[in-house]
């Protein structure tokens, strides 16, 4: 509108496409997670996003994090270049078995459910695969060997 118009309908086109995406986000986001408003104590509003029904979004997020913490890791805190990310994981972190795939999957389960009790489990597999992958490394990564014996406390 705004180009057929030389600009003298004041960027109405610009709103007009502004609003429409707008409500074409919100109309799609209930299809991927659901929407809440929470008005807080301050007289604000929070919006919560989630649990997300993408069965795997958490299996792609939780596969970027171990990517993230293996190059991380290895680094000290004097490396100064910058942290590349445009690396295959299949090519570095060790492949998840049947059976870890299986426990994720239950434990992403009772998580979208808000399940609270998925939350340490979820925390000891992620601490056995972080050891894996570091036991696993053959790719010139340095690592402490300290690191091996860190342990989960739940009860914190």
């Amino acid at each position: 509108i705004d180009a057929a118009l030389g600009g003298a309908s004041v960027l109405l086109g610009t709103l007009l496409g502004s609003g429409a995406g707008g409500i074409a986000a919100l109309r799609s986001a209930k299809a991927v997670a659901s929407i809440r408003f929470f008005n807080t104590p301050l007289g604000s509003t929070k919006a919560v996003l989630g649990p997300s029904r993408s069965v795997e979004l958490p299996h792609v997020l939780y596969n970027r994090a171990r990517l993230h913490h293996f190059l991380v890791a290895g680094r000290t805190h004097a490396e100064r270049s910058e942290l590349r990310l445009d690396v295959d994981p299949a090519s570095i972190l060790s492949p998840l078995t049947d059976s870890d795939r299986r426990k994720l999957e239950r434990i992403f389960r009772s998580l979208r459910s808000d399940a609270a009790e998925g939350r340490n489990e979820l925390a000891q597999l992620t601490l056995e695969l972080f050891r894996r992958d570091t036991l696993n490394d053959s790719h010139g990564f340095s690592r402490p060997s300290s690191w091996i014996g860190y342990t989960f406390d739940s009860t914190a």
